[in-house]
């Protein structure tokens, strides 16, 4: 008999919040719903197909294997992450040789080779445009910017991809309370 889900699934299109951290240097495990809801929302300023965040395959080891072990058993190393993001440039309407300070404010904030910031994902049940609330669940990742690169396909929307090698990683966090000491 097929197992039949007693919870209806969530469907991913507009499910996921995806917010910069600038100067946050705190733990990633459990940030405040004030900090993320301070932060730049790019939910809808990076792309969908141009865009991750996740763990990879950890780093394996090969153990010391016993004469009487079959094969050469592999313990699990370091974990491993990917990330990089394309997001969208927005140019002034008045001045469309220059940027919008507002809108194009992700790219002006990263463009800088060098540039730390955290980026928190939340992909649940909430849509994208809901706040932050103390026991959400996310994933942050913080991340040195590369050099933007410019897009490869010339049709569509104006966008850069930038790569963010990832220095670390939460891939659990939950959404605290409040902000530590306050």
């Amino acid at each position: 008999m097929p197992i039949i889900p007693t919870v209806p699934r969530t469907y991913a299109d507009a499910h996921t919040k995806f917010t910069i951290l600038l100067g946050y240097t705190g733990n990633l495990d459990a940030i405040a719903a004030e900090i993320l809801n301070e932060g730049i929302d790019g939910s809808c300023r990076v792309t969908k197909e141009g865009t991750r965040y996740s763990a990879t395959d950890s780093a394996t080891e090969t153990g010391d294997a016993a004469l009487c072990d079959e094969g050469a058993p592999e313990t699990l190393g370091n974990s491993n992450y990917e990330g990089r993001l394309e997001v969208f440039r927005y140019f002034n309407s008045e001045n469309p040789g220059a940027h919008d300070e507002e809108a194009d404010e992700i790219f002006q904030a990263l463009k800088v080779k060098g540039t730390t910031v955290v980026i928190v994902i939340r992909e649940t049940g909430k849509r994208y445009d809901l706040d932050w609330e103390s026991g959400d669940e996310y994933s942050a990742f913080r991340v040195d910017t590369d050099n933007w690169q410019r897009q490869q396909n010339m049709t569509g929307y104006i966008k850069r991809t930038i790569p963010t090698p990832v220095q670390s990683a939460e891939l659990n966090g939950v959404v605290a309370a409040a902000a530590a000491g306050g």
